[in-house]
């Protein structure tokens, strides 16, 4: 008989992704113990009907015994709660996180030497919030980045995140931070700028029907928690600042192209960012 990876796995947050984290797990370890911590006393209720094993709201309830853990709160609590974790739990534990950013953490000593910390982050998700929307198909076979950390627990890690049907990488914090920032964090943000510039405009409900699928997708992320998007402006500033002016030239390059009609060099501009769309996609 094989003896599972883990013998109690606690997630502490149990939104959308902390749910789906939990409903993934227990989907393909069913026999494994789940503990969930929610400050919700409606979530924990409803996690525990079908998903957890058992669950509190109170951070003194969280269990001893403990040997895997997923931090899955807002990106301004990661380090609170990974503090808490270490000093609840007695014996050798993975501590891991599923934050989108990654550096501000990855040095983090804990308060137990017995644990190993290995942040992570599955690049998965959804614009909408709470336990309710959460549902294993949302993570299953994404990508999920670790962290490289001088633990040997990695391998151990690695290999269960494998097991539930991630796709497993690993990277340096600064790195993770870098290209995330480009590929989800600055998304949002444009997201953001494109809503934003239609502020100001008379829009009722006859003009709401102009507003098709072209401004609903590329505007979708706008729909994301502001706590979550202002945890990430504050926390990865460095590498979206970068972006940003990036993008910045780019615009200015491109109202310079349309105020003096020059067809070649929009369509030179416009040739050039479908190709690379293609090769990035």
């Amino acid at each position: 008989m094989t003896l599972p990876p883990f013998q109690h796995i606690g997630v502490i947050g149990l939104g959308v992704m902390g749910g789906s984290l939990a409903k993934l797990i227990r989907e393909k370890y069913p026999d494994i113990p789940v503990f969930g911590f929610d400050q919700s006393p409606t979530v924990i209720k409803n996690a525990k009907k079908s998903v957890i094993t058992s669950g509190t709201t109170s951070e003194i309830d969280i269990p001893s015994d403990l040997d895997l853990v997923f931090i899955c709160t807002p990106i301004s609590e990661i380090q609170h709660f990974i503090n808490t974790v270490s000093k609840r739990v007695v014996g050798p534990c993975i501590i891991t996180d599923i934050g989108s950013v990654k550096a501000p953490f990855s040095d983090m000593t804990l308060p137990n030497p017995n644990h190993a910390y290995i942040p992570g982050h599955p690049m998965a998700g959804c614009e909408k919030q709470g336990f309710d929307h959460s549902q294993a198909q949302l993570l299953e076979k994404a990508l999920y980045v670790i962290i490289d950390t001088p633990f040997s627990q990695a391998e151990k890690l690695s290999g269960f995140l494998s097991s539930l049907s991630f796709k497993v990488m690993t990277m340096s914090a600064k790195e993770h931070d870098e290209w995330v920032a480009l590929s989800s964090h600055l998304p949002y943000l444009m997201a953001q700028l494109m809503v934003s510039a239609t502020l100001g405009y008379p829009i009722d409900a006859h003009i709401q029907h102009l507003f098709g699928s072209g401004f609903k997708d590329t505007t979708r992320v706008a729909s994301s928690s502001v706590e979550w998007g202002t945890d990430v402006c504050l926390h990865n500033q460095e590498p979206l600042l970068k972006g940003l002016k990036n993008v910045q030239s780019h615009l200015e390059n491109l109202i310079t192209i349309l105020e003096n009609k020059d067809r070649h060099s929009l369509h030179q501009f416009l040739l050039k960012n479908h190709d690379q769309r293609e090769n990035i996609i």
